[in-house]
């Protein structure tokens, strides 16, 4: 069966990662600036501008805040953190661009740290908005500031390359993710196809089992049983039996159970009383014992599937074993129930059985084995057959 993580959550899963990545480098960020700006101002001697720096840092920060929230899902949030980000760097600006030597990059360094901060900002939006809008706005808001207020007070400006080299990576990332998930829908969309060829197979295969135990269960033992009567009219129910087998195979739902097998509402009975009733009136006796009780639990499939596999169980006793009786014994434990059918009749070389001959090969291991069931079989030549049968109770 192919298997494949899912595409939605693999999206969602490296979205959130990249998100929570890209905030917390923000972070990291602004707290370094922070801490370099007040070793700055303390070795300047301007002490004053630092707090109202950290004041405007900090509504930079809350801007990222505001859009790692689920409140970003909101068109007025994601606006609120942008207009946030842009009176803080204005503040920024006006406070530090007069106090900065724009040839030293320790100074200069503390306008980068914050823009790219921003641009982490603008990823982590990219959640809830195109991811590229967003990473552009950002780059924006950060840069066109710095560079406003630097040329409008006369201030050198520079290129920052810092800055445009993150913007770059920010939307590489973004091309590369989306072209990564295009690639994995496409992948996703062929393993469905082979998971869906593969669940077509397994129901064929079933099908094919289920009816081949069907005909043998019914048609063919019907034949083996007409080959056993003494020559002359069969009697009424021979054929009343004959007549349901082939209205069962040749018009009804194989996977519906055959109306002898609805389990009955008589207190005295159990479940497989019609399976035995069945087989009893063919003149083989049933000694049932244990704990037929706990087959009332059992699941409609996993019963009709254990009564029909128990009905070919007592068929070869009567029709291969040389006795007139045998015994049914059903074992039951918290997770599993079993019946177990047993004879001393002439049992039988499990090597020698021939592959033409499918009464135990499907119409007993095959049936169980696909409601997740198992079969045991102990026998051998002039000592008898013990036949166990495990099917789930859940």
């Amino acid at each position: 069966m192919a298997l494949a993580y899912p595409v939605e959550r693999a999206a969602h899963s490296t979205g959130t990662a990249l998100s929570k990545g890209a905030f917390w480098f923000g972070i990291v960020f602004l707290v370094t600036i922070m801490v370099a700006l007040f070793i700055i101002t303390t070795d300047r001697g301007t002490t004053r501008a630092w707090p109202p720096a950290v004041a405007a840092l900090l509504l930079v920060m809350a801007s990222g805040i505001l859009v790692r929230s689920p409140l970003a899902r909101r068109r007025w949030v994601i606006a609120l953190a942008a207009m946030l980000s842009v009176l803080g760097v204005v503040v920024v600006c006006f406070l530090l661009l007069a106090r900065v030597n724009s040839s030293a990059p320790a100074d200069t360094i503390v306008f980068t740290f914050v823009k790219v901060a921003i641009i982490m900002f603008g990823l982590v939006a990219g959640r809830y908005m195109n991811p590229i809008v967003a990473v552009v706005a950002a780059y924006l808001i950060a840069e066109v500031p710095v560079t406003s207020l630097s040329l409008w007070t006369g201030h050198p400006y520079s290129f920052d390359v810092a800055t445009s080299s993150a913007f770059i990576v920010a939307l590489a990332v973004i091309v590369l993710l989306d072209r990564s998930r295009a690639r994995a829908r496409a992948t996703s969309a062929r393993l469905q196809e082979a998971a869906t060829e593969d669940r077509k197979a397994i129901e064929r295969d079933l099908d094919a089992v289920s009816s081949s135990a069907l005909v043998h269960d019914t048609v063919l033992n019907e034949l083996a049983v007409v080959a056993m009567i003494a020559p002359g009219e069969l009697n009424e129910r021979a054929r009343d039996q004959i007549r349901r087998s082939i209205e069962l195979v040749s018009g009804a739902d194989l996977a519906e159970p055959p109306a002898d097998f609805t389990p009955v509402t008589d207190a005295a009975s159990t479940p497989l009383t019609p399976t035995i009733a069945a087989v009893e009136a063919l003149g083989l006796t049933v000694v049932e014992n244990g704990e037929s009780a706990a087959l009332s639990a059992l699941a409609p499939d996993v019963l009709t599937a254990l009564a029909l596999a128990v009905r070919q169980c007592l068929t070869n006793v009567h029709q291969h074993a040389g006795v007139s009786s045998c015994e049914l014994t059903v074992l039951a434990t918290a997770t599993d129930v079993c019946v177990m059918v047993i004879d001393s009749g002439v049992g039988f070389d499990q090597d020698a059985v021939g592959d033409d001959r499918l009464g135990l090969r499907n119409s007993v291991r095959a049936r169980i084995a696909a409601i997740g069931g198992s079969v045991q079989v102990w026998t051998a030549p002039e000592a008898g057959t013990s036949i166990a049968i495990m099917v789930p109770r859940a």
